[in-house]
C-alpha cells in the first residue's frame, strides 16, 4: 500500500502533483483548495472518504457537515486537528457558490443496496468506499 501524506504546499508544483494523485475531475477543487490554504484538508478528506477520479463526492461530507446535529456534534469535537480541517473544509466549499455547484453531493440511488453497488464499482466497499456510501445513504 502506497503511503499518502498530508502534507501539500501552496505552489503550482505541487497543486499539480495533488491533481494527479487525485484525478483531472478534481482540478477546479485542488486549485481553489490551495488559493484557500485547505489543501491538505482536502487531501484528507479524500483518502480518507475513498473517493477517486470515478467518485467525486466531496459534495456529500459538505451536505452532511451542515446537518444540525452534524454541527452540533463537529462544535464538540473541533479540538481535533483532524476534525477542524475537514470541518473548515466543508464549510468553506458551503460558502463559495461556484465550487459548491460544481462539486455537489452525490445522490443515493434510492436504496441501500443500489448506493453501495455503485460506490463498489469503485473500490472494495469494505475497504475503501465505506464511509462515502454511508454519508451517501445513512442508516436510519
Amino acid at each position: 500500500m502506497v503511503e499518502q501524506t498530508l502534507m501539500v504546499q501552496k505552489d503550482d508544483a505541487s497543486t499539480s502533483e495533488q491533481i494527479a494523485r487525485l484525478g483531472s475531475p478534481y482540478t477546479d477543487l485542488c486549485r481553489w483548495a490551495a488559493h484557500h490554504d485547505l489543501s491538505n484538508a482536502l487531501e484528507l478528506a479524500y483518502w480518507s472518504l475513498g473517493l477517486s477520479h470515478r467518485i467525486v463526492a466531496i459534495g456529500n461530507m459538505v451536505d452532511e457537515f451542515h446537518h444540525p446535529e452534524a454541527k452540533a456534534i463537529l462544535a464538540s469535537w473541533r479540538q481535533d486537528p483532524i476534525i477542524t480541517l475537514l470541518d473548515d473544509l466543508a464549510k468553506a466549499i458551503r460558502l463559495d457558490p461556484r465550487i459548491n455547484r460544481q462539486y455537489p453531493a452525490m445522490p443515493h440511488l434510492g436504496s441501500a443496496e443500489k448506493t453501495k453497488y455503485k460506490y463498489k464499482t469503485g473500490g472494495s466497499l469494505k475497504e475503501q468506499t465505506f464511509l462515502i456510501t454511508l454519508i451517501t445513504h445513512p442508516l436510519p
